[in-house]
């Protein structure tokens, strides 16, 4: 048994679950979906639009 665990960690994580909302559908499915490839790079501001290209051309 860990002191750690059972006296702070379970306590905290109880409490979140109580006043966290539930994850919804989507959350879940965007979470299971893995990687977020090139929209993580669109959403820093300066895209890498050579990526996106090339990914086009491996499609063809």
């Amino acid at each position: 048994m860990s002191f750690r665990r059972d006296t702070i960690t379970k306590p905290i994580f109880s409490w979140a679950r109580g006043v966290l909302p539930a994850m919804s559908e989507t959350e879940r499915e965007a979470l299971e979906a893995g990687d977020v490839w090139w929209d993580a790079d669109l959403f820093t501001g300066n895209p890498d639009w050579s990526k996106l290209l090339a990914a086009g051309e491996a499609d063809r």
